[in-house]
């Protein structure tokens, strides 16, 4: 299981900021590293749609908008999180834990998926209704 992971996420790598690391992988472990994320969006896209074309009973769809309104809730607090250490945490020991670029990015990120995951949740309430 954790190799299974471990390719998953070989996608969202640095590899391929380093060309010369990146050509000692073998050709079919690149492919897998180009067509995963592919995969992934495939797989999420199905769900979606197999979600959505289900003819769900209202209580499964009640459950589901309080669980939307649970992650966005836990995301926020995690977002929280990450802004504070950005605007107040210092580097750590060393310099070991300086904010930099991709912690900006991925903080931008966290926001974006928040705001959809609370559009998302509003849309499901309010079929609900």
């Amino acid at each position: 299981m954790a190799a299974f992971c471990w390719a998953v996420t070989l996608s969202v790598s640095a590899y391929w900021a380093h060309p010369a690391a990146l050509g000692a992988f073998p050709p079919g472990e690149l492919a897998w590293m180009a067509a995963s994320p592919l995969a992934l969006v495939a797989v999420a896209t199905g769900a979606a749609l197999l979600i959505r074309r289900a003819c769900l009973p209202a209580r499964v769809l009640r459950v589901q908008a309080r669980l939307g309104v649970a992650a966005c809730a836990a995301m926020v607090l995690f977002l929280t999180g990450c802004l504070c250490w950005l605007v107040d945490g210092g580097p750590g020991p060393r310099n070991l834990f300086h904010a930099g670029a991709v912690d900006i990015g991925a903080t931008v990120a966290m926001t974006a998926m928040l705001a959809l995951g609370y559009r998302v949740t509003r849309v499901s309430a309010a079929a609900n209704d």
